[in-house]
Protein backbone atom coordinates (compact mmCIF):
# COMPACT_ATOMS: atom_id res chain seq x y z
CA UNK A 1 0.00 0.00 0.00
CA UNK A 2 0.85 3.94 -0.35
CA UNK A 3 2.71 4.96 2.26
CA UNK A 4 1.01 8.46 4.06
CA UNK A 5 2.81 11.11 6.22
CA UNK A 6 0.49 12.91 8.78
CA UNK A 7 2.01 16.57 10.04
CA UNK A 8 0.78 16.77 13.86
CA UNK A 9 1.14 20.18 15.25
CA UNK A 10 1.25 21.40 18.87
CA UNK A 11 -1.57 24.72 19.58
CA UNK A 12 -0.28 27.29 21.58
CA UNK A 13 -2.73 29.38 23.87
CA UNK A 14 -2.03 33.19 24.56
CA UNK A 15 -3.37 34.98 27.97
CA UNK A 16 -2.85 38.68 27.49
CA UNK A 17 -2.38 39.92 31.31
CA UNK A 18 -1.87 43.94 30.41
CA UNK A 19 -3.83 45.64 29.46
CA UNK A 20 -6.28 44.29 31.41
CA UNK A 21 -9.45 45.76 29.59
CA UNK A 22 -10.56 48.08 32.47
CA UNK A 23 -7.57 50.50 32.77
CA UNK A 24 -7.35 53.37 30.79
CA UNK A 25 -4.14 55.44 29.90
CA UNK A 26 -3.12 58.46 28.99
CA UNK A 27 -1.26 59.74 26.19
CA UNK A 28 2.47 60.23 27.02
CA UNK A 29 2.68 57.15 29.18
CA UNK A 30 4.58 54.53 28.47
CA UNK A 31 2.26 51.14 28.61
CA UNK A 32 2.95 47.80 29.63
CA UNK A 33 1.85 44.90 27.31
CA UNK A 34 2.18 41.48 29.30
CA UNK A 35 0.70 37.99 28.48
CA UNK A 36 1.04 34.38 28.94
CA UNK A 37 1.91 31.46 26.26
CA UNK A 38 1.42 28.04 27.19
CA UNK A 39 1.02 25.12 25.01
CA UNK A 40 -1.55 22.16 24.39
CA UNK A 41 0.24 20.33 27.40
CA UNK A 42 -0.36 23.23 29.53
CA UNK A 43 3.67 23.61 29.48
CA UNK A 44 4.98 27.21 29.30
CA UNK A 45 6.61 28.34 26.31
CA UNK A 46 9.65 30.00 26.98
CA UNK A 47 11.06 29.98 23.10
CA UNK A 48 8.21 30.88 21.12
CA UNK A 49 7.99 34.43 18.62
CA UNK A 50 5.93 37.13 20.43
CA UNK A 51 4.43 40.16 18.43
CA UNK A 52 1.70 42.97 20.26
CA UNK A 53 -0.08 44.20 17.61
CA UNK A 54 -1.25 47.97 18.40
CA UNK A 55 -4.55 49.05 16.32
CA UNK A 56 -6.26 52.78 16.99
CA UNK A 57 -9.65 51.48 16.04
CA UNK A 58 -10.70 54.98 15.14
CA UNK A 59 -8.13 55.93 13.05
CA UNK A 60 -6.42 53.07 11.51
CA UNK A 61 -3.29 53.76 12.92
CA UNK A 62 -1.22 50.54 13.76
CA UNK A 63 1.72 49.84 15.65
CA UNK A 64 3.61 47.09 16.65
CA UNK A 65 6.23 45.62 19.39
CA UNK A 66 8.26 42.47 20.23
CA UNK A 67 7.33 40.41 23.11
CA UNK A 68 10.64 40.23 25.30
CA UNK A 69 10.21 36.19 27.51
CA UNK A 70 10.93 37.45 31.27
CA UNK A 71 10.33 33.99 32.89
CA UNK A 72 7.98 30.85 32.95
CA UNK A 73 6.61 31.67 29.35
CA UNK A 74 5.43 35.40 30.07
CA UNK A 75 6.33 37.65 27.54
CA UNK A 76 6.35 41.66 27.98
CA UNK A 77 7.11 44.77 25.61
CA UNK A 78 6.47 48.44 26.56
CA UNK A 79 4.79 50.82 24.01
CA UNK A 80 5.61 54.39 24.04
CA UNK A 81 1.86 56.75 23.82
CA UNK A 82 3.92 59.53 23.40
CA UNK A 83 2.36 61.37 19.78
CA UNK A 84 -0.17 58.68 19.32
CA UNK A 85 -3.79 59.21 18.70
CA UNK A 86 -6.35 59.20 21.25
CA UNK A 87 -9.59 56.98 20.90
CA UNK A 88 -10.21 52.91 21.45
CA UNK A 89 -6.88 50.62 20.72
CA UNK A 90 -6.88 46.78 20.13
CA UNK A 91 -4.10 44.70 21.13
CA UNK A 92 -3.59 41.56 19.46
CA UNK A 93 -0.81 38.88 21.06
CA UNK A 94 0.10 36.70 18.40
CA UNK A 95 2.56 34.06 19.19
CA UNK A 96 4.32 31.48 16.66
CA UNK A 97 6.86 28.80 16.87
CA UNK A 98 7.68 25.99 14.61
CA UNK A 99 5.25 22.66 14.99
CA UNK A 100 2.58 24.45 16.59
CA UNK A 101 -0.67 26.29 15.17
CA UNK A 102 -0.48 30.36 16.40
CA UNK A 103 -1.41 31.55 19.63
CA UNK A 104 -4.03 34.54 19.75
CA UNK A 105 -5.23 36.66 22.14
CA UNK A 106 -6.93 40.15 22.54
CA UNK A 107 -8.49 43.22 24.65
CA UNK A 108 -9.00 46.82 23.97
CA UNK A 109 -8.03 49.96 25.88
CA UNK A 110 -9.17 53.91 25.81
CA UNK A 111 -5.84 56.10 25.41
CA UNK A 112 -7.11 59.49 26.19
CA UNK A 113 -5.51 62.78 26.54
CA UNK A 114 -5.20 65.15 29.64
CA UNK A 115 -6.38 68.70 29.38
CA UNK A 116 -3.63 70.96 28.38
CA UNK A 117 -4.10 75.12 29.90
CA UNK A 118 -1.82 77.34 27.83
CA UNK A 119 -0.99 81.16 28.57
CA UNK A 120 -2.46 82.80 31.62
CA UNK A 121 -2.81 86.15 32.14
CA UNK A 122 -4.79 88.75 34.16
CA UNK A 123 -5.57 92.91 33.54
CA UNK A 124 -8.09 94.90 34.92
CA UNK A 125 -10.85 96.74 33.29
CA UNK A 126 -9.47 100.08 33.30
CA UNK A 127 -5.73 99.36 32.83
CA UNK A 128 -4.78 100.36 36.26
CA UNK A 129 -3.28 98.43 38.94
CA UNK A 130 -5.22 99.45 41.54
CA UNK A 131 -8.25 98.02 43.67
CA UNK A 132 -10.46 100.86 41.81
CA UNK A 133 -9.95 99.29 38.43
CA UNK A 134 -11.84 95.97 39.24
CA UNK A 135 -13.16 94.10 38.17
CA UNK A 136 -9.92 92.26 37.40
CA UNK A 137 -10.18 89.26 34.21
CA UNK A 138 -8.32 86.65 34.46
CA UNK A 139 -7.88 84.04 31.12
CA UNK A 140 -6.88 80.60 30.33
CA UNK A 141 -6.68 78.71 26.94
CA UNK A 142 -7.84 75.27 27.32
CA UNK A 143 -7.54 72.06 24.88
CA UNK A 144 -8.17 68.54 24.90
CA UNK A 145 -7.51 65.85 21.90
CA UNK A 146 -10.23 64.06 22.53
CA UNK A 147 -13.14 65.95 23.03
CA UNK A 148 -14.01 65.56 26.51
CA UNK A 149 -15.87 67.85 28.94
CA UNK A 150 -13.13 69.76 30.95
CA UNK A 151 -13.65 71.32 34.22
CA UNK A 152 -11.30 74.53 34.53
CA UNK A 153 -10.84 75.79 38.02
CA UNK A 154 -10.25 79.35 38.70
CA UNK A 155 -7.47 79.66 42.49
CA UNK A 156 -6.59 82.94 44.15
CA UNK A 157 -4.49 83.91 47.27
CA UNK A 158 -3.05 87.03 48.87
CA UNK A 159 0.12 87.22 50.43
CA UNK A 160 -1.09 88.13 53.50
CA UNK A 161 -3.37 84.93 54.20
CA UNK A 162 -1.63 82.76 52.09
CA UNK A 163 -4.44 80.55 51.57
CA UNK A 164 -5.85 79.69 48.31
CA UNK A 165 -9.47 79.76 47.76
CA UNK A 166 -11.92 79.05 44.27
CA UNK A 167 -14.13 81.48 42.97
CA UNK A 168 -15.27 80.04 39.79
CA UNK A 169 -15.41 77.03 38.29
CA UNK A 170 -16.17 76.55 34.36
CA UNK A 171 -16.54 74.15 31.44
CA UNK A 172 -15.85 73.63 27.93
CA UNK A 173 -16.62 70.49 25.85
CA UNK A 174 -14.48 70.09 22.97
CA UNK A 175 -12.32 72.50 23.45
CA UNK A 176 -9.68 73.72 21.09
CA UNK A 177 -8.03 76.86 22.27
CA UNK A 178 -11.04 77.93 23.90
CA UNK A 179 -10.33 80.81 26.01
CA UNK A 180 -12.21 81.02 29.38
CA UNK A 181 -12.13 83.53 31.96
CA UNK A 182 -13.26 84.45 35.17
CA UNK A 183 -13.52 88.18 36.69
CA UNK A 184 -12.69 89.18 40.26
CA UNK A 185 -13.34 92.32 41.73
CA UNK A 186 -11.60 93.70 44.70
CA UNK A 187 -12.19 96.85 47.40
CA UNK A 188 -9.65 99.25 49.11
CA UNK A 189 -9.47 96.34 51.85
CA UNK A 190 -7.87 94.03 49.21
CA UNK A 191 -4.36 96.15 48.94
CA UNK A 192 -2.18 93.00 48.37
CA UNK A 193 -0.04 90.63 45.86
CA UNK A 194 -2.11 88.46 45.04
CA UNK A 195 -0.92 85.42 43.74
CA UNK A 196 -3.35 83.17 40.72
CA UNK A 197 -3.40 79.63 39.39
CA UNK A 198 -5.75 77.74 37.24
CA UNK A 199 -6.38 73.57 37.10
CA UNK A 200 -8.54 71.64 35.07
CA UNK A 201 -10.19 67.96 34.63
CA UNK A 202 -11.78 65.99 32.16
CA UNK A 203 -14.09 63.02 32.07
CA UNK A 204 -11.07 60.63 32.31
CA UNK A 205 -9.35 62.55 35.54
CA UNK A 206 -6.30 63.45 33.34
CA UNK A 207 -5.05 66.53 35.32
CA UNK A 208 -3.33 69.96 34.50
CA UNK A 209 -2.43 73.10 36.44
CA UNK A 210 -0.92 76.07 35.61
CA UNK A 211 2.16 77.80 37.62
CA UNK A 212 1.72 80.14 40.11
CA UNK A 213 1.66 83.41 38.84
CA UNK A 214 0.99 86.88 41.04
CA UNK A 215 0.04 90.32 40.56
CA UNK A 216 -0.02 94.02 42.73
CA UNK A 217 -3.33 95.53 43.63
CA UNK A 218 -2.70 98.70 44.91
CA UNK A 219 -4.24 101.68 46.27
CA UNK A 220 -5.67 104.06 43.77
CA UNK A 221 -3.89 107.13 42.24
CA UNK A 222 -5.35 110.51 42.23
CA UNK A 223 -5.12 113.47 41.21
CA UNK A 224 -6.63 116.91 42.95
CA UNK A 225 -6.91 120.15 41.00
CA UNK A 226 -7.97 123.28 41.78
CA UNK A 227 -11.50 124.13 40.02
CA UNK A 228 -12.58 126.96 41.89
CA UNK A 229 -11.19 129.83 43.97
CA UNK A 230 -8.00 130.56 42.64
CA UNK A 231 -5.86 133.75 43.16
CA UNK A 232 -9.33 134.95 44.67
CA UNK A 233 -9.97 138.25 46.64
CA UNK A 234 -12.40 138.65 49.37
CA UNK A 235 -13.28 141.06 52.25
CA UNK A 236 -11.70 139.11 55.29
CA UNK A 237 -14.38 141.07 57.57
CA UNK A 238 -17.78 140.34 55.13
CA UNK A 239 -16.67 138.80 51.91
CA UNK A 240 -16.72 135.10 50.96
CA UNK A 241 -15.64 132.97 48.25
CA UNK A 242 -15.81 129.45 47.43
CA UNK A 243 -12.77 127.64 46.98
CA UNK A 244 -13.27 123.80 45.13
CA UNK A 245 -10.92 121.00 43.76
CA UNK A 246 -11.72 118.02 41.92
CA UNK A 247 -10.63 114.67 43.00
CA UNK A 248 -10.14 112.29 39.71
CA UNK A 249 -9.15 108.72 40.53
CA UNK A 250 -6.99 107.39 37.82
CA UNK A 251 -7.83 103.29 38.26
CA UNK A 252 -11.12 103.88 38.50
CA UNK A 253 -11.38 106.48 35.48
CA UNK A 254 -13.51 108.63 37.70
Amino acid sequence: SLEFYVNIFGSLTNNLIEPNGSTNYTKGVMINFNGSVISDCNLAMTDVTVMFNITNLDTGYNDNCTGEHLANGYYNCTWNSSGKPVGWYQIEMISNKSGYNKGYDSITFYLSSAPVLSNPSVSSATGGGGWGASPYNYTIYVTDEDNDTVIVMFWLKNESVNQWFNPENKSCTSCSNTLTWFNYTYSKYNIDRWYFKFNATDEHNNYDETVVQYHNVTKDNVTINLFDGNNSEVNRSSGSVRLAVYVYDQDSLQ
